[in-house]
């Protein structure tokens, strides 16, 4: 989550010294892009190595690495849940949706995660400030309510683009939200009918 933090070294270009530690938003999607700019291939022409089917998140941080005083080329950085787009972060903030209440079900033993229930809807302020509170456990959301905008704008922009590359689970998880046994009964009904609908319309009935 946001509070955590990780340290890595790169290995970057002979003769490169930058002595000075770098900070800034820096996804492990962001290795691979900036790699390959730093190899030669910059920004877009990273999709030449890729069919237009494959959908790469990442961002070029070659300039974070190499200016002198280099910003992260990412603001915003998205959080999922096993089927689940779960939160957005912009800057310091992180907007909230769905997350697991880890000891919702059991008050001791190993429940360090995914051994709680999870919550796939809130009051719509579940918002904290990275800055003020790392540890997470003070909500921000109704004092901060105009970065609400850019976080909702973000997560939609986001969630079209989930609807053009679906995400592939390696691992099920079973659930009931939605109820699968109920779902797809409807949604065979919905097709039939829309294919009912297109008949219709190519081939009239005699009146």
């Amino acid at each position: 989550m946001g509070r955590r933090r990780a340290r890595s070294d790169l290995c970057l270009l002979k003769g490169y010294d930058k002595a000075a530690p770098i900070g800034g938003l820096f996804d492990q999607a962001d290795v691979l892009p900036t790699l390959v700019s730093l190899a030669g291939k910059p920004g877009a022409q990273l999709a030449e190595f890729f069919p237009k089917t494959t959908y790469i998140d990442g961002v070029d941080q070659s300039g974070m690495l190499l200016a002198d005083n280099g910003q992260s080329a990412r603001r915003e950085r998205i959080y999922t849940f096993n089927q689940y787009f779960a939160m957005i972060r912009i800057d310091e903030f992180k907007y909230i949706w769905t997350a697991e209440i880890q000891n919702g079900f059991f008050q001791r033993g190993d429940w360090g995660g995914f051994s709680g229930p999870v919550a796939v809807d809130t009051g719509g302020g579940a918002a904290v400030n990275l800055y003020t509170n790392p540890k997470e456990d003070a909500p921000a959301g109704i004092r901060h309510i105009p970065m609400s905008v850019p976080l909702a704008s973000a997560a939609g922009w986001y969630m079209k683009e989930l609807i053009k590359y679906p995400p592939q689970f390696k691992i099920g998880v079973l659930n009931n939200n939605p109820p699968i046994y109920d779902l797809i009964p409807k949604m065979k009904g919905a097709m039939e009918r829309v294919q009912e609908e297109i008949r219709e319309e190519k081939y009239p009935r005699p009146q």
